[in-house]
């Protein structure tokens, strides 16, 4: 990182009903109550109408739905609030330019997730937000995510929460050396056991730019740290 300052995580604010189904295991995820969720935002539904209308003129969602699947749903969904976030209001059209960053970060660490959920593209997500956000200070790129994949390497098991194991790791790095962290992923057991061998002052440190990144795709549960990761 240049100049050594260490890029801060942004709160953004998302649509938290699309970021629940983000969090969501994709085998819980049936085209109903997907459709069922982003309904209960209305503003943002109708944007999601509009911006398809060139996959099906009658605005049928469902029909749409069906021919992506929740993969190809996603990345257009992603891509317009990359759209409104950077121009300010929503396109007529999906742009799945904007997308190929995240798609290629999801890529990279799909490895490491378990269940297939979408914590990746959140994540992937968020930090492209961010970037259009506070131009006053140095916020995460994907490329500084990318830092810690060697850290998973040594990983046993599957990470079912794998964007906050990578923030974490990222945000640790600056205070563990990179040999000390590789040993102590490859006997990972938790959060718990990351946090154990931070000072308090670190340990607050860390914590701060998880819960702004937790803040912005409404996560709760994070700091149930004996909970399997």
């Amino acid at each position: 990182m240049s100049d050594n300052i260490i890029p801060k995580a942004s709160f953004v604010v998302l649509p938290h009903l699309y970021t629940k189904l983000l969090r969501t295991p994709v085998g819980q995820l049936s085209n109903t109550h997907v459709l069922e969720v982003l309904s209960q935002d209305k503003g943002f539904f109708a944007a999601i109408k509009n911006s398809f209308i060139d996959f099906d003129s009658q605005k049928d969602l469902n029909q749409v739905l069906q021919q992506l699947t929740w993969s190809g749903f996603r990345d257009r969904l992603s891509s317009i609030l990359l759209f409104k976030r950077k121009f300010g209001k929503y396109p007529k059209k999906s742009d799945l330019e904007l997308v190929e960053a995240i798609k290629k970060f999801v890529e990279d660490f799909s490895a490491f997730e378990a269940n297939s959920n979408g914590r990746l593209h959140l994540l992937g997500l968020y930090v492209l937000s961010q970037s259009h956000s506070d131009q006053d200070q140095k916020n995460l790129s994907l490329a500084d995510l990318e830092t810690v994949k060697d850290f998973l390497v040594p990983m046993t098991k599957k990470s079912e929460r794998i964007d906050l194991l990578i923030l974490i790791l990222f945000y640790m790095s600056q205070y563990v050396p990179r040999e000390k962290l590789i040993i102590l992923l490859s006997a990972f057991d938790g959060f718990e056991s990351l946090f154990s061998i931070l000072s308090s002052s670190e340990q607050k440190s860390v914590l701060s730019e998880i819960f702004t990144y937790c803040a912005s795709i409404d996560d709760k549960e994070f700091f149930m740290f004996k909970e399997s990761v």
